[in-house]
């Protein structure tokens, strides 16, 4: 045991020092040791969570913002969404339909407008060419009003971005089909592509009663409900080949050139194009041969 001098004796004394106070010591490292106890699950918890703490998600769906989700979607901002979907913005879509804008829609599966007929509406389509292409048309006494086109998806698989579609001409001025007609497959050549909402069938060619349409693409956007398509388009070379005379130059006012087989065609591009659901289903398969 250790023991010091008195202080101011030239004899050495030695008193014992203070024992060593075991039991205190004991006592500290306890509660050192129940207080790390109490802390370690909140480090770990800490390090673990990637969200950043503060945004009310399950602890698995690595959000960065408060967006409220039940799962591990991975959003990147609050869409409110109730399953993993993957979205980038606030769309309130049904789960996992993967869209990238809010449009709240229900059609990210395909089903809603496979299986539908879709009518066009000549009215609502602007044409960048060729120049004055209705009123040429009215020259020769054809009117695109009396031939609405007819337009259905007969299949769509989201996994791969294919939808598949069949395009026919309606009789007259109405939007039913012609029995008498067999549907184009606009998409024999090749499968169309789908990302919701928007799509693109084509090339391919296709008759429009007295036309020829070589190339022909048709692309445009499926509304929420699947009741239209808007912001279409539709392009292609049309065979003017019994007309060329009186439509190209340099007698007429079109720059012609010639059809990818034989004959002569225009460039045709018409923008704005809506189609309207005619809640007839899908276009019968036409007469058998």
């Amino acid at each position: 045991m250790p023991q010091f001098p008195l202080a101011g004796s030239r004899q050495t004394r030695y008193i014992p020092a203070p024992p060593y106070n075991t039991t205190s010591e004991a006592a500290m490292s306890l509660r050192l040791l129940s207080l790390l106890t109490l802390l370690l699950p909140l480090l770990v918890l800490g390090c673990a969570d990637p969200d950043r703490r503060g945004d009310d998600d399950s602890p698995d769906d690595d959000d960065s913002a408060g967006d409220d989700d039940t799962a591990g979607d991975d959003d990147t901002a609050g869409d409110d969404d109730t399953e993993g979907d993957d979205d980038t913005t606030g769309d309130d879509d049904t789960p996992g339909d993967d869209d990238t804008t809010g449009d709240g829609n229900t059609t990210g599966d395909g089903e809603a407008f496979v299986d539908q007929t879709y009518c066009l509406d000549w009215d609502t389509v602007t044409f960048q060419s060729p120049p004055d292409f209705v009123g040429m048309l009215s020259n020769f006494g054809f009117s695109l009003s009396d031939n609405p086109l007819l337009l259905s998806p007969t299949a769509v698989d989201v996994y791969t971005s294919e939808i598949y579609m069949l395009m026919t001409t309606a009789i007259d001025a109405g939007c039913v089909q012609d029995p008498g007609d067999t549907p184009y497959d606009v998409t024999a050549d090749q499968p169309g592509y789908y990302l919701s909402p928007y799509f693109m069938v084509g090339p391919h060619t296709v008759g429009l009663d007295n036309f020829i349409l070589h190339d022909t693409v048709i692309d445009g956007d499926f509304s929420g409900d699947a009741s239209q398509i808007t912001e279409g388009t539709i392009s292609g070379l049309l065979d003017v080949t019994d007309y060329s005379t009186f439509l190209c130059n340099p007698v007429g006012p079109w720059p012609c050139s010639p059809c990818p087989t034989t004959g002569t065609c225009v460039s045709l591009l018409g923008t704005g194009a809506v189609w309207t659901n005619n809640g007839q289903g899908p276009l019968l398969p036409g007469p058998t041969p």
